[in-house]
C-alpha cells in the first residue's frame, strides 16, 4: 500500500541553495548581509532589501562600506579555515555611520559622519534626488588644487567629466 505521505524530490536551484544557506547558517554566524553587485541593496546588519539598486543615484543616501579582508565569504558567513578565501570584496550598505559602528563595533571620524550627514541632506533636499544639487556638491568636493609650475600660485581646478 502506498504512503499517504507525498514527496518532492524534485527541488529547484533557488531550493538547494535555500537549504544550503539555512544548513550553513547553523554552523556558522552571519556577520553581514551583502549585497550583490547590480542589484537591490541590502542592509548589512539586518538583512532587509531597500527599494534603491546598487548603481543608481539614490544608493548615496545610504552609507556603504566594502569589507575586503577575505574573512567573510560572498554571502557574509565566517569562513572556516579550509574554505577558499574570498577574493571579491563584500559591499555592504547601512542606514546612517552610526548603524554601522554600533554593527562594527568601530570608530568612525565625527568629521567624515558629519559631511556624509550634509552630503545627504544636500543631494537629496525634502527625500528626493536632486542633479543640479548633486553636480553642485560634486564640483565642490571633488575640486583638485593644482600648483602651478611657473608662478607657483595654487589653482583650483574642478574635475571634468572625463577625469571624473
Amino acid at each position: 500500500m502506498p504512503s499517504k505521505k507525498q514527496t518532492n524530490d524534485d527541488y529547484s536551484e533557488a531550493d538547494a541553495e535555500r537549504m544550503m544557506i539555512e544548513r550553513r547558517s547553523k554552523l556558522r554566524r552571519r556577520k553581514y548581509y551583502p549585497t550583490r553587485v547590480g542589484g537591490a541593496c541590502v542592509n548589512a546588519c539586518t538583512g532587509a532589501a531597500y527599494q534603491w539598486y546598487q548603481g543608481s543615484n539614490d544608493e548615496m543616501r545610504l552609507y556603504k562600506v566594502f569589507e575586503v579582508t577575505g574573512y567573510y565569504d560572498n554571502q557574509g558567513f565566517m569562513r572556516k579555515r579550509k574554505d577558499p578565501q574570498n577574493r571579491d570584496p563584500l559591499i555592504l550598505y547601512y542606514d546612517s555611520p552610526e548603524q554601522y559602528m554600533s554593527h562594527t563595533k568601530c570608530n568612525v571620524n565625527q568629521k567624515l559622519i558629519a559631511e556624509w550627514h550634509e552630503k545627504v541632506k544636500q543631494i537629496f533636499p525634502g527625500g528626493r534626488y536632486d542633479e543640479d544639487s548633486y553636480e553642485e556638491w560634486r564640483k565642490n568636493h571633488y575640486a583638485k588644487t593644482m600648483k602651478g609650475y611657473k608662478s607657483g600660485e595654487t589653482l583650483r581646478k574642478s574635475i571634468s567629466d572625463e577625469e571624473w
